[in-house]
């Protein structure tokens, strides 16, 4: 299917850095690989690291929550 994917950035100029990433409008009850990159923050040149470095982390969402009406 040939469809937007959610995504999200963050800049993190501090190295060793807690940082948080929410990507927004997923779907309830659904399957996710998220593939996190990184790279330079330098303006123009974002140096990505190789494509052997990127993290997939597997997830699936919630049950949306019930309503009271």
């Amino acid at each position: 299917m040939n469809i937007p994917a959610p995504s999200a950035s963050v800049e993190v100029s501090t190295p060793y850095t807690d940082f948080t990433l929410n990507v927004e409008n997923l779907e309830p009850l659904t399957s996710y690989t998220a593939y996190i990159v990184g790279g330079s923050a330098h303006p123009g040149y974002p140096d990505l690291m190789s494509q052997s470095s990127v993290i997939a982390i597997q997830f699936t969402t919630s049950e949306p929550p019930k309503s009271n009406f």
